[in-house]
Parts: structure tokens; C-alpha cells; sequence
């Protein structure tokens, strides 16, 4: 069961209309204990979930599983839109199945 709760709703904070269109959003979940602020990225060109830690904006996920968790509900799970998450306070929850 994969399990994280949203302590600040995604917002909007970059995004570029022209041919080489992209949107990038930030949010706060807890995940694990540790609340992590995200950030996808969907533009025409690719999509990409990265995390904020103490080195810096991290996009490997071997190391913050948190990071493929994301992409997999964002790209190809069930929102697609950080926006759709949910409301803070709202726990997200589904079988790991779903994401693997």
C-alpha cells in the first residue's frame, strides 16, 4: 500500500504556452514521516517529478522512492494533474500494484 498525505495543494508556479508548452506545479506531502516538497514538471517534451531535499531539486528515484510515486500517479495513475491530488489534510492511498 502505497499511503501520503497532502500538507499544502499543488499550485500552479511556471508555465509557457507557446510551441514548446509546459506547466511546472509545487506541493508539500508527508510521506513516510518526512514532509517533502515536490514539484512536477509536464511540458510537450517530457514529464518529471523531482523533490526538494537539503542538496538541492532530486530527480533520482533510487534514492527518494517518493520521486517514482509521483511520476507514476502524475503520468500514468489515476490524476494526472497535481491539481486533482487532493485538498490538504487528505490522505492518498493505493495498492502498490497500481504503481509498479
Amino acid at each position: 500500500m502505497v499511503k501520503f498525505k497532502i500538507i499544502e495543494k499543488a499550485k500552479k508556479i511556471r508555465s509557457d504556452e507557446t510551441d514548446d508548452w509546459f506547466e511546472e506545479f509545487e506541493g508539500v506531502v508527508e510521506y513516510k514521516g518526512e514532509n517533502f516538497t515536490y514539484r512536477w514538471y509536464n511540458g510537450c517534451n517530457h514529464q518529471e517529478a523531482s523533490v526538494l531535499t537539503k542538496s538541492g531539486w532530486e530527480t533520482d528515484g533510487s534514492k527518494y522512492p517518493l520521486i517514482n510515486i509521483l511520476y507514476e500517479a502524475l503520468a500514468d495513475g489515476s490524476y494526472y494533474d497535481p491539481l486533482e491530488l487532493g485538498e490538504a489534510g487528505e490522505i492518498v492511498e493505493w495498492d502498490e500494484e497500481d504503481y509498479l
